[in-house]
């Protein structure tokens, strides 16, 4: 029991202590500050809101960056990430109050939360899926 306490808490100090935007990926890190610049740059974005010491975003960010990787050489799609603890009343101010959230911006605009698994091959086809439905 103590030796399960003891991995529990080390896992924890790595979540409390992972800073994705120093990993090296094709997904955009962005803050408040160029959150609707980039999406103005950018005609199909999906942005995955989370905070750092959500075990669920933790678990997430493999599948967008798996995600984000595989289309990565595809100029109509981006993927992008803002930790929300450090824009707190930004990410307040949009309505992102739910952790992890991945919400879709088309041409600049917000469009609609994704709500499908959230696993690699998922995300690529929702994303692939939107750019369909404007042909």
């Amino acid at each position: 029991m103590k030796k399960q306490k003891e991995s529990l808490h080390r896992r924890q100090a790595s979540i409390d202590n992972f800073d994705w935007s120093d990993m090296p990926s094709q997904v955009t890190h962005l803050s408040a500050n160029g959150f609707q610049s980039f999406l103005n740059e950018k005609t199909h974005v999906l942005v995955m809101f989370y905070v750092k010491w959500c075990n669920g975003c933790f678990e997430m960010r493999g599948s967008v960056m798996q995600a984000a990787s595989r289309i990565s050489t595809q100029p109509l799609y981006a993927f992008a990430a803002i930790n929300c603890d450090e824009n707190d009343v930004f990410c307040s101010s949009i309505g992102v109050v739910v952790f992890p959230s991945i919400r879709y911006y088309s041409k600049g605009q917000f469009v609609e939360n994704y709500e499908g698994i959230v696993k690699p091959e998922s995300i690529v086809n929702y994303l692939k899926s939107k750019v369909k439905d404007e042909l």
